[in-house]
């Protein structure tokens, strides 16, 4: 089994456990209007392959990390939500969100580690930019005694 996988509608349905999101999810919206999670699911997919990209080689594109799979579709519904206007839905999964993008941050970081993809991507990934914390002063007006 490949440790890197696409996100399926499917996934994103099962997860949901809401049914006024899963009914707005599933009935036509308007004609000529598409399903948002046609939009959503390459578009958080993209992202999270951003995240990952960072520290860690990617696989075929479209996929994610298996790790990743419930943040990325934490991250789905959240924006379904507010694309569907169900504000009550989405500031209820606002924390789901969060969480989901603080550990996308960590994978960048390196503090979160993700699996190597069983194949590969030659696609060109670019090497972490250097990172310089502000000199921290070990004096001050404070911590000198006896002058």
């Amino acid at each position: 089994m490949d440790t890197w996988i696409t996100i399926t509608q499917d996934d994103v349905l099962a997860s949901i456990n809401n049914p006024e999101l899963t009914a707005a999810l599933n009935t036509a919206l308007a004609s000529g209007q598409d399903n948002p999670l046609d939009t959503l699911m390459p578009d958080v997919t993209a992202e999270v392959r951003g995240y990952v990209r960072r520290r860690n080689t990617l696989g075929p594109t479209g996929t994610l990390p298996q790790e990743l799979k419930n943040a990325a579709i934490d991250i789905i519904i959240y924006r379904a939500a507010n694309r569907l206007r169900k504000k009550a839905i989405a500031e209820d999964k606002k924390a789901d969100h969060d969480l989901a993008l603080r550990k996308l941050e960590e994978v960048a970081e390196g503090s979160v580690a993700v699996s190597a993809p069983d194949n590969p991507t030659t696609e060109v990934t670019s090497a972490p930019a250097p990172h310089f914390e502000k000199a921290r002063r070990q004096f001050g007006w404070d911590e000198e005694r006896g002058i």
